[in-house]
């Protein structure tokens, strides 16, 4: 945002705040800006200015001292996504383990698939993976899968091409 912009932001908040039109140091209305609990006059374009009580004032706006660098938050791996011939692939294996899976759209089912992958990729251990395949791929309308199934469907995962 250019120092115009920032000093009109300013001194209209200033404004709302109820500190417009006070009285400057050189004893005039004008608009004015709080800045480091003191009200200073507001001048056009930010520039500094000495007031007729000798002071200088800064440009209301953001200075070296009041900068803050943000650092962004580590991100996970991004999981992987089959492509669509992976995933029609994906989607024709499931069903050959459970055939109530065909209840189900592909789209669907590959979502769960990128859940375990991303189980996968965190480095879960081989229990941890299989309760989230058992878990993931279990529901209403889809049995809870025994353990060999989901070893199975835990396999198709692996062995798809795209997860890691």
């Amino acid at each position: 945002m250019g120092a115009r912009k920032t000093a009109a932001l300013l001194a209209a908040l200033a404004l709302v705040a109820g500190c417009g039109g006070a009285e400057s140091a050189s004893g005039s209305s004008g608009s004015s800006v709080l800045i480091e609990n003191r009200l200073e006059p507001l001048t056009p374009g930010g520039a500094p200015t000495t007031t007729s009580a000798g002071t200088t004032t800064r440009p209301a706006g953001p200075t070296a001292a009041s900068t803050t660098t943000v650092t962004p938050a580590p991100t996970e791996p991004a999981v992987p996504t089959p492509s669509d011939a992976q995933a029609v692939s994906f989607y024709r294996r499931l069903v050959l383990v459970e055939p109530s899976f065909a209840s189900k759209t592909p789209e669907s089912q590959v979502s769960r698939a990128r859940n375990v992958c991303a189980t996968i990729l965190a480095g879960a251990t081989e229990a941890q993976l299989l309760e989230s395949v058992l878990d993931r791929f279990s529901t209403p309308t889809v049995p809870r899968l025994t353990t060999s199934q989901g070893a199975v469907v835990l396999g198709i995962i692996r062995s798809g091409g795209w997860c890691g």
